[in-house]
């Protein structure tokens, strides 16, 4: 904007008065028009990586403004700026009446209101210090056994209340339970006091040590009421806390020591909170608060801002104070939404809300009379930054047009015949599903050392798969298939590893998604498409639940958004059919539709990813997965004789659902490619895209031999995989 101030102060030094007014007159509908620009959309609808919420504390006055009226200024505030809305359910203050004596009237209304209007809900809270718990259970004395029995009706009581189960997306199960020096000791008299911590202690499980090691113990309490509430509600279960946002103070590490100890307990924890409440006259390192995000996600675990807010503490509020506080919320939201939090709610939806807390103090982005702060703007500027980041240019687009597949709106091989048979608009692929696999068990990862170095590598793996790419594509190869969770690594033959892609709630494994990336990249460089699976049968089981089953899918979808991958097709899972090897129905082909559904529902700027799963030992793919699918799945496994093929694509063809649309044979153990037919070239005859599978046969030892058996010679250097890549040249007339 300051450019265009000089620009124009420049003319208005050598105009006539009229033109000077009529050049101001441009100038101001430019800032205007600018300002405009600026507020249009809400912060919700500026960065779909990350949620943004407000909290509306039941039973206070904003709250009860927007429950009990439904064209509330408040109402239709929060409804345009925000999609996520957190509450509380505070024991104190007139809900905890007595011994199982409950009154959540406040509290469900707001979660009803959100519920409404389809806005995830946070509670707060299930179990922390005695001042958010009321007189009478904090004067009283109860034995162990009472006072466990206590916690656990509370908490049953506040998550089956009102089917809040069903309603309460995420749980803030305990609050507050450590003190600032990392020790859960009360460091002085006028500390909160948690009652519960009289429940006992329980030795430190966290595995750490040395000065990352700040107790030996923990108290049992926390633990508890975390199975407690995993009795009640599948939703995520967090542990959230104040003074633990910058990593490396004496509270931070004592916080990540008891995640440590939970986690390696096996206790249902799925997030931690980082409560955010900041003041102006202090000064922060914005990039210690990305790297605590950062730590906890590579536990597996998401992370949320919860309670955030930033205060005038002087109360001198003027405009020198509002610009630094734009500035503040600008730096502080960019290094949480790049450190990975997968939420942020601010404390409240306007100033002066509560006159208990940070009352006079100007900590919001709304003023009490909900008109916008420079703040607002420092935080949108931020969430768009962040956006724009990750706004990638690529080069490689898949579409479908009826049964042919196009690359940046040109059919695959354009013109292309073999034989009288048309190639044009086919997948000309191979099974290469191990390019990011990593058995992540070193009791295991020992069968799968390379023969050179006796060890097994990863990076490796993935390095010498992304160097090999630009050769498979000079032959002519235009796709070939990857799985996040690889496939078998020896072939038909059974072996223990583990492979999962994701950790055991479907979020995602970091190390994982790098190799990913590095292959996604290359394949769009060179104009590839990949087949990406999501799930192989003998690995799902690592996901805990349905609900984790759902949220890898999720997770999966919005991180290739996130990257602008447009390359990639989108396989649910690898041989839905194989006699029930998965161990999650909502990937059996009863159900598996419905994973299917989930995808196509997912869109970003008009895109979605096309998406099926694939059925084994030439089956041809139920009607409901048919009518759902983009484009259709079949192996070629088990056709000894090509003709299988032909009635295999014909029942295919006429299978209930089917329209016209791609048929991919991407799995095929069958090769003579020296012979006049074959199922390739049957497949090709058909008008079926084909792919080849290839693994070291139980008599081979030869490291050259196999695309599927761990470890992989990514070359082409054995005789199958000339053969294969030959035919592919000889049928695309390579690249």
């Amino acid at each position: 904007m300051s450019s265009i101030k000089s620009h124009y102060y420049k003319i208005l030094n050598n105009m006539r008065i009229k033109e000077m007014l009529s050049v101001l007159i441009i100038f101001i509908s430019l800032c205007s028009s600018a300002q405009t620009e600026l507020s249009v959309g809400g912060l919700k609808d500026v960065n779909s990586s990350i949620l943004i919420g407000a909290t509306l504390q039941s039973g206070f006055p904003d709250a009860k403004i927007i429950v009990r009226s439904e064209d509330s200024k408040l109402g239709k505030l929060f409804l345009k700026e925000f999609n996520l809305g957190q509450t509380t359910c505070y024991p104190a203050w007139e809900t905890w009446k007595g011994v199982k004596k409950y009154d959540f009237t406040q509290f469900n209304a707001v979660v009803n209101w959100y519920t409404k209007h389809k806005v995830p809900v946070v509670a707060h809270l299930l179990a922390g210090p005695d001042q958010y718990f009321p007189d009478w259970f904090k004067k009283a004395t109860y034995t162990n056994a009472e006072l466990d029995s206590l916690l656990s009706d509370y908490i049953k009581a506040v998550i089956s209340s009102n089917n809040n189960s069903e309603k309460v997306k995420y749980w803030n199960v305990v609050n507050e339970f450590i003190y600032n020096n990392g020790s859960y000791t009360p460091p002085n008299l006028e500390a909160p006091k948690i009652k519960f911590v009289q429940l006992g202690m329980e030795p430190d499980k966290s595995g750490l040590t040395g000065e990352d090691k700040v107790n030996d113990s923990h108290p049992i309490f926390v633990r508890k009421a975390f199975e407690y509430a995993r009795k009640y509600t599948n939703g995520k279960l967090e542990l959230r806390d104040y003074n633990i946002e910058f990593w490396g103070t004496k509270k931070s590490k004592g916080f990540y020591q008891m995640v440590r100890h939970l986690l390696n307990s096996e206790v249902p924890i799925d997030a931690i909170g980082l409560q955010g409440h900041f003041k102006l006259n202090k000064t922060y390192d914005w990039d210690k608060l990305k790297q605590t995000i950062q730590e906890y996600r590579k536990l597996g675990l998401e992370v949320y801002i919860t309670e955030l807010d930033f205060a005038d503490e002087d109360k001198n509020w003027n405009d020198e104070k509002a610009q630094f506080q734009k500035e503040q919320y600008k730096q502080m939201m960019t290094a949480i939404v790049d450190g990975g939090a997968n939420w942020v709610c601010f404390w409240g939806l306007r100033d002066n809300w509560n006159k208990h807390w940070l009352y006079e103090k100007s900590p919001l982005l709304f003023d009490f009379d909900l008109n916008q702060k420079p703040a607002y703007l420092g935080v949108k500027e931020a969430l768009q930054h962040s956006a724009n980041k990750f706004n990638i240019e690529r080069q490689t687009v898949v579409s479908i047009e009826g049964d042919q597949f196009y690359i940046n709106g040109k059919p695959t091989y354009e013109g292309r015949y073999w034989k009288g048979h048309k190639v044009e608009g086919l997948l000309i692929n191979s099974r290469m599903v191990q390019g990011i696999f990593d058995d992540i068990n070193p009791k295991t990862s020992t069968s799968f050392a390379y023969p050179d170095t006796n060890k097994w590598d990863t990076e490796r793996n993935n390095r010498e798969f992304v160097e090999a790419m630009p050769e498979w594509k000079s032959y002519g190869l235009n796709s070939f298939t990857l799985n996040m969770q690889g496939g078998s690594p020896v072939g038909y033959k059974g072996i223990p590893y583990t492979n999962p892609g994701f950790y055991e709630d479907g979020s995602l494994r970091e190390p994982y998604m790098k190799r990913l990336d590095a292959i996604l990249k290359k394949a769009d460089e060179l104009e590839m498409l990949v087949i990406l699976g999501i799930f192989y049968f003998r690995q799902d089981q690592y996901l805990k639940d349905e609900a984790a089953i759902i949220n890898a899918t999720t997770n999966l979808i919005d991180w290739l958004f996130k990257k602008n991958y447009r390359n990639v097709l989108i396989e649910i899972c690898n041989e839905t059919n194989d006699n029930g090897s998965y161990e999650h129905n909502i990937l059996r082909p009863s159900r598996v539709a419905e994973l299917i559904h989930l995808v196509k529902n997912k869109k970003k700027n008009g895109y979605r990813y096309l998406v099926t799963t694939s059925f084994g030992g030439i089956t041809v793919p139920n009607s409901d997965v048919i009518k759902a699918s983009d484009f259709l799945l079949i192996h070629g496994n088990g056709a000894k004789k090509p003709e299988r093929l032909i009635k295999l694509a014909k029942d295919t063809r006429k299978a209930e659902g089917y329209r016209k649309m791609p048929i991919i044979n991407n799995e095929d153990d069958h090769f003579d490619f020296d012979k006049a037919t074959n199922n390739f070239t049957t497949s090709i005859e058909t008008y079926v895209s084909w792919g080849y599978l290839d693994f070291r046969f139980p008599d081979e030892t030869d490291f050259n031999e196999g695309y599927q058996s761990i470890p992989v010679d990514w070359g082409i250097n054995s005789d199958r995989k000339k053969g294969f890549f030959n035919k592919v040249k000889e049928i695309t007339g390579g690249n």
